[in-house]
């Protein structure tokens, strides 16, 4: 990598650290390098590593690796799973409310029900005595 080109990546791995609200060791613990190697590269220190490169895209399915490596495109991804996840969570949020909706419906019918059949069981009882 040409020393520009690691410069800009290293700065697009600094904004997603940025945009991931981690502190630099939580980050560092999430892609699995120690935080003092990290800290030297972002110091200009020690160079930035392609195993730095690589494990934070292999940590962060939602990060683009176009953007990261080019700068071309957006810094986040449309994860379908993620997006499928949403969907389902969505469904089954929709199902539930459905379901205790359909509750208090057959409960309130219920009550009805013992009603009226309270209801014929003293009209017959009335007419049995007349």
């Amino acid at each position: 990598m040409g020393k520009d080109l690691k410069k800009d990546v290293l700065g697009r791995i600094i904004e997603f650290k940025e945009y991931t609200g981690k502190s630099l060791n939580a980050f560092c613990a999430s892609i699995g390098i120690a935080h003092t190697t990290v800290f030297g590269q972002v110091n200009g220190d020690r160079a930035l590593s392609l195993d730095t490169v690589l494990k934070t895209v292999a940590a962060y399915d939602e990060l683009s690796s176009d953007w990261l490596l080019r700068g071309r495109g957006e810094m986040i991804v449309a994860n379908e799973n993620v997006s499928n996840a949403n969907k389902y969570e969505e469904r089954i949020e929709g199902l539930l409310e459905t379901i205790q909706i359909l509750s208090e419906t057959i409960r309130v019918k219920s009550r009805t029900i013992d009603a009226l059949q309270e209801e014929i069981s003293q009209l017959k009882n009335g007419i049995k005595e007349a």
